[in-house]
């Protein structure tokens, strides 16, 4: 089963850009769960599907958004998670079986609900807004309410896309701990439920028993695998963004090299 994790740059809408990207492989066999991020300023080529336009090429957080009914260029199934999922197939060979998407209030909201989480990070963090300080984290451990958690999520000016990954990452990997606590998991449908018009999502009553079924045998420790595609696959670069007619920083990878980690991340032997 794979899993596409998509957050969105919105407050209370679906509809914006898709700035966290992950996919979630879920391996039943052997009960092991992989979670491998995309960069959003992967630069891809989208094949809509609406008016006989021809894939176009633009950052990967943007194909979400044309799968909105915001530009209603894609026909198909899954909205932006849809088109989101196509771009992966299509430049890749990547299979998304399912999806999810939240907002920044539902990302709020589900942590909030749980309590809050406790990360650990090795560098300090800090963000302004317009000129002000409004988070300050040191390197070490806290525990982080929503709205901070949201923040950290968010911050990339001075650590840049990749640095804000391994970000993000460590406060999905604290998350999904906190989730699969025995006090929690049990409330995951009524979060889920409440959550309705915030989230979008593919999974049907069958494969969420599925999964709290599993839940239940892994060790959030040990059975949980966060890992990145290799930094020397990933080159920096200048683009022309046709569809804003500016050019833009992006991240360049060759297509063949990437079809064949996919292919062994699909298969359990990478990483």
């Amino acid at each position: 089963m794979n899993i596409l994790v998509t957050g969105i740059a919105a407050e209370y809408t679906l509809n914006g850009l898709a700035d966290a990207i992950r996919i979630v492989h879920i391996d039943f066999r052997t009960q092991k769960i992989t979670v491998l991020p995309f960069p959003r300023d992967l630069w891809v080529e989208v094949p809509i599907s609406m008016y006989g336009i021809e894939p176009i090429s633009v950052k990967l957080n943007q194909a979400y958004y044309y799968g909105t009914d915001a530009l209603n260029y894609y026909d198909g199934s899954g909205g932006g998670s849809g088109l989101m999922a196509e771009t992966l197939q299509y430049n890749f060979g990547l299979p998304v079986t399912h999806y999810i998407s939240v907002n920044q209030n539902s990302f709020r909201t589900i942590i909030d609900s749980l309590g809050g989480i406790d990360v650990c990070f090795s560098d300090n963090i800090y963000r302004k807004q317009f000129e002000q300080p409004v988070l300050y984290l040191a390197a070490g451990c806290h525990h982080l309410t929503g709205k901070q958690a949201e923040m950290v999520a968010r911050h990339r000016i001075s650590i840049g896309d990749l640095g804000r990954i391994q970000h993000q990452s460590i406060l999905l990997k604290a998350l999904i701990a906190n989730i699969l606590t025995p006090s929690n998991i049990k409330y995951l449908p009524s979060v889920v439920d409440n959550l309705k018009g915030y989230t979008s999502l593919s999974l049907s009553p069958a494969d969420i028993s599925a999964l709290l079924c599993l839940a239940g045998k892994i060790d959030t420790q040990q059975d949980i695998i966060f890992t990145h595609i290799p930094n020397e696959m990933l080159v920096l670069t200048w683009r022309y963004d046709q569809t804003r007619g500016v050019q833009t920083s992006v991240l360049v990878v060759d297509n063949e090299e990437m079809r064949e980690l996919v292919d062994e991340f699909q298969r359990g032997i990478w990483p």
